[in-house]
């Protein structure tokens, strides 16, 4: 039929798994501090879990149109910036970092107090891959929340101000 768009869903995922692949940020003022080409080309293998209303936290957001690599790329330079290390999983979108929150700064030789805490970031797939078949899956809208693992409840808080 002549003026129809044509839906072609699998290009259409194709063409997204392709953009979402890349991470690398133009910034001026500053060197990319993100996770290397070769942490992001390990990125291509990790596998999108299914959403579910108890993964929801309340620090977490949704997302359209995004994909795990973007996500990470911007989450690994923030941390980087900050020098905190990180390490995402082998086989899921799941990244995981500590981080500390100074309570009381050095004093007269005493050593400074702080507050340490574990945090897992993850994105969840909201619209999952009806097929479960297709490897360059890429989802209409995602999920990515951060969880304290363990730890100072406030140095988790502070580290979203």
């Amino acid at each position: 039929m002549p003026g129809k768009k044509v839906n072609d869903h699998k290009a259409n995922q194709a063409k997204k798994a392709e953009y979402g692949q890349s991470v690398e940020v133009q910034r001026s003022g500053g060197d990319y501090k993100g996770a290397s080409e070769e942490d992001v080309s390990d990125w291509k293998e990790l596998k999108y879990k299914n959403f579910d209303q108890t993964d929801a936290g309340q620090t977490g957001f949704f997302a359209t149109n995004a994909l795990g690599a973007p996500l990470f790329g911007a989450l690994s330079e923030y941390l980087g910036e900050r020098e905190i290390n990180y390490k995402v999983s082998e086989n899921t979108w799941k990244m995981t970092f500590d981080t500390e929150q100074t309570v009381i700064e050095e004093c007269e030789g005493e050593a400074a107090i702080k507050n340490k805490v574990s945090v897992v970031a993850r994105i969840f797939s909201v619209t999952p891959d009806k097929s479960g078949e297709d490897d360059e899956f890429a989802p209409e809208e995602v999920y990515m929340t951060f969880k304290r693992a363990n730890g100072c409840p406030s140095a988790f808080n502070n580290f979203f101000k």
